[in-house]
């Protein structure tokens, strides 16, 4: 950050010193030159404007949290021992990762809310449900319909690094892996909405394929075995 900030310093006092110049023109006949000039002063003004604008800060505004705060912070990647669904794709997209329960009462209140969001965003948001307990105990809990991608991890080696006290806790990751939004998605006042996801969306999204050659964020199932986890 002391970098950047130092080479925006830099670029304005170039600015500085452009301007000037280009007030001294007065009222004289501008030449190509003196064009160049004004378009090399704008041009640095735009990149000055693009290093703030482009690397925004989230915010908690003191909300309570059952669970270690990772906002703004690279998300550790998530690993799983199964998949319950396919396994996403997540070059390139957002991802929300849900910590949940069958047993969780709060986790199957906000299910037909995320599957709402799985249809809506579904080009540019992968949601996983990730729960620690025995698979068999997810797949005979049948009343409960999970639209989006689901995990398993008895280990729960995330939410244990995320030091996570109380279910559901949700993470949501822009495209560089960096966390957007975290806690309880029902908690009063600070609740996770289509508004939340469609704006964090909307700040955080990149053009021109620029995440095309990202990787993945997870670990894929092989992966881990492969590692002997």
């Amino acid at each position: 950050m002391v970098s950047r900030f130092y080479m925006i310093d830099i670029r304005h006092k170039r600015i500085k010193r452009l301007l000037k110049k280009i007030h001294k023109l007065g009222e004289l006949t501008i030449s190509f030159m003196d064009v160049k000039l004004i378009i090399k002063a704008f041009a640095l003004l735009s990149f000055c404007l693009t290093c703030f604008v482009g690397h925004g800060q989230e915010s908690n505004n003191n909300k309570k949290l059952w669970a270690k705060s990772i906002l703004n912070q690279k998300a550790p990647k998530l690993e799983v021992e199964q998949w319950l669904s396919a396994v996403p794709d997540t070059k390139g997209k957002f991802v929300l990762i849900d910590f949940w329960a069958t047993w969780c009462g709060p986790c199957r209140k906000v299910i037909p809310e995320m599957n709402e969001w799985h249809k809506k965003y579904n080009d540019k948001l992968v949601i996983i449900g990730v729960s620690d307990e025995k698979a068999e105990i997810v797949k005979k809990a049948k009343e409960i319909k999970i639209d989006y991608f689901s995990a398993i991890d008895t280990k729960a080696r995330l939410k244990k690094q995320l030091e996570v006290q109380g279910i559901p806790h949700c993470i949501l990751l822009d495209p560089d892996g960096i966390v957007r939004w975290e806690g309880f998605p029902t908690l009063e006042g600070h609740e996770l909405t289509d508004d939340v996801v469609a704006d964090i969306i909307r700040k955080y999204s990149r053009k021109r394929g620029r995440f095309k050659d990202s990787t993945p964020y997870f670990l894929r199932q092989e992966e881990v075995m492969l590692a002997g986890l």
